[in-house]
């Protein structure tokens, strides 16, 4: 399991991670990846080394990290991966009035499911995990 960030920069914003990341950072149950600095072709190496195949996005805004990124869904997808995603599990960077609303998401969401034949329900997620 990965989680990814941005590295800590002078900007000040989006390096943060929840402390129950961290926590599983620390653990070694969770690796820490940074979209910068290299760590998106270690991603790419370290999922083909182990023999990974598939990967479900969930927790990130979904109009920046999934189109937006080289580990996003459509750049994993060029490189031969089978990407899935959790809508109600993620959200998007909105902007403006239409910050409440959710508006960027769901056209998002749209997006992603005209082009990918994977959309997974967090209830799903959950039951596989055995969570309830």
């Amino acid at each position: 399991q990965y989680a990814f960030t941005n590295e800590d920069t002078s900007a000040g914003y989006g390096e943060d991670l929840f402390a129950e990341l961290e926590a599983m950072i620390e653990e070694g149950d969770l690796l820490k990846r940074y979209h910068s600095n290299g760590d998106s072709e270690n991603f790419e190496r370290e999922l083909r080394e182990n023999g990974i195949k598939n990967i479900i996005y969930m927790g990130f805004a979904s109009n920046m990290c999934i189109i937006g990124r080289r580990v996003g869904m459509f750049g994993m997808q060029q490189r031969g991966f089978s990407t899935y995603f959790v809508p109600e599990s993620s959200a998007a960077a909105e902007t403006g009035e239409g910050w409440n609303s959710g508006l960027f998401h769901e056209f998002t969401t749209s997006l992603i499911q005209h082009n990918f034949p994977g959309t997974i329900s967090k209830t799903s997620i959950l039951n596989a995990l055995g969570v309830n």
